[in-house]
């Protein structure tokens, strides 16, 4: 028997393109191959490119913690405000995971170019102000996000005083022990919220390969006023790479739930005893690791990663960090008018007439910034008694820029931006906010997302915004 086959109508080209064109970057990439039709609109009507431009591809700044301020201040060219009056602690591919500073620790997701913002449910565990939340993020593949919120460090055994902000738990008693157990445990449990289900669940990793060590050897005495208890993390290819206390790298993949234990390029002892810092970051080709040894000596590194079980640190640049060699060109100009002038400013200093100027940073078209002291010599005052501007004899690492193998660092309040391959060093600004301010404590590198308009999550409101 003769089978007919019938062929449904060919749409118009402008309804297709209207259909395509709400696909994610991938899928859109895909239906290239379904048909010629559909291949020819894709490609006429440039929706590929048209999706690139709306997804995170520039720089556009970082959002700075200071020790004693309660809220993040957002450094970068100047224009809108940025987010909410709170402390930022993760941001992925154009959201922002703000966390409130009080004791209930509310977390806040954010999308700061169209101003929608969600107000996350409560994670009611014990001590969850010592915890730490990543965002995890992919535009291209999804409009939903997940955020993981870390577990407990171990700590020397001692008692916890309650916090005068709320009632003390049950569980306000010790954190876990640090004694001669492996660490990170074979099963390691972490809370993750999901905008799929608006809800919060345990996920537990299991550990391929070995741990990093004993808990006992992971303690670190009394870091609150010295270093983030957990570093920074990098989404890359649908992995999670948190940067631990103990000066390890743990990769976690969201898609089976196994974790695997990355060792540091440096070593742990001199990281500790010699007051050295350290930082992963995602830059041009991948996950990166930066570490600052005798507050100048800079080395990076790049992770291959051929196979899950096959990684390496690879040794990338190394430099010696010398501020006078740039420090005398570029700080000319009194300290209160870099504030307000820049080229970058921290959002305290924004004004009508700034947020006029073009925003998206390139280190390309950067170099009239060396030279942007030249017109304001004439202006500046010797007298000027804001801060002692000289430069410092210690660095500290800031974030690397995602799409060019350059580093950010603050030197005495001063950000500036190192080229990995050139050693070129651009100053950007002044990262002292009004007021008084004891030290930097962390930054995160803001890439914005435009094609995200809502937020998906429990307290969305029509009205919300970040403001």
């Amino acid at each position: 028997m003769e089978t007919t086959v019938s062929v449904a109508p060919a749409l118009p080209e402008d309804v297709l393109e209207d259909i395509l064109g709400r696909l994610m970057a991938r899928s859109l990439a895909t239906s290239r191959q379904v048909c010629k039709a559909w291949r020819d609109v894709v490609d006429s009507r440039r929706l590929l490119l048209r999706l690139r431009r709306l997804l995170p591809h520039s720089l556009r700044g970082f959002f700075v913690n200071y020790h004693d301020h309660r809220r993040a201040h957002f450094f970068a060219r100047p224009t809108q405000d940025y987010g909410p009056r709170r402390k930022v602690v993760d941001s992925c591919n154009g959201l922002v995971l703000y966390q409130s500073v009080d004791y209930a620790s509310h977390l806040y997701v954010c999308n700061p170019p169209t101003q929608r913002w969600v107000h996350l449910p409560p994670l009611e565990i014990p001590h969850v102000s010592w915890r730490r939340g990543f965002l995890v993020f992919n535009p291209a593949v999804s409009r939903h996000y997940e955020v993981l919120v870390s577990p407990l460090d171990p700590e020397k055994k001692k008692k916890l005083k309650p916090k005068k902000q709320g009632p003390p738990t049950d569980d306000d008693t010790e954190l876990p022990p640090a004694d001669d157990t492996e660490w990170p445990p074979s099963r390691w449990t972490w809370y993750l919220f999901s905008s799929r289900t608006g809800r919060w669940r345990k996920r537990v990793f299991v550990r391929e390969g070995e741990a990093a060590g004993t808990a006992a050897n992971m303690v670190m005495d009394s870091v609150c006023l010295i270093e983030t208890r957990w570093r920074h993390t990098v989404y890359w290819r649908g992995v999670l790479y948190v940067h631990c206390r103990g000066e390890y790298v743990s990769r976690l993949s969201l898609s089976d739930g196994k974790y695997r234990v990355i060792r540091s390029p440096i070593d742990r002892a001199v990281f500790y005893n010699e007051g050295a810092q350290s930082f992963v970051g995602r830059s041009e080709k991948g996950v990166y690791f930066a570490s600052i040894h005798r507050s100048r000596h800079l080395r990076v590194w790049i992770l291959i990663n051929e196979c899950p079980d096959q990684t390496e640190w690879v040794f990338k640049h190394e430099g010696v960090l010398k501020p006078r060699d740039w420090w005398p060109e570029e700080i000319t100009t009194s300290y209160s008018e870099m504030q307000r002038n820049g080229p970058w400013i921290l959002a305290d200093y924004y004004d009508s007439e700034k947020r006029k100027r073009n925003v998206d940073w390139s280190s390309d078209d950067d170099d009239d910034n060396n030279n942007y002291t030249e017109d304001r010599r004439k202006d500046h005052d010797e007298n000027d008694g804001d801060m002692d501007i000289k430069p410092h004899d210690y660095f500290n690492l800031l974030g690397f820029h995602p799409y060019k193998e350059i580093i950010f660092l603050e030197n005495g309040y001063h950000a500036v931006a190192y080229h990995l391959n050139t050693r070129k060093v651009q100053f950007l600004g002044v990262l002292k906010p009004t007021g008084w301010a004891c030290g930097v404590y962390d930054s995160f590198v803001y890439t914005p997302c435009y094609a995200l308009r809502d937020l998906h999550g429990i307290g969305q409101a029509a009205t919300s915004s970040c403001s």
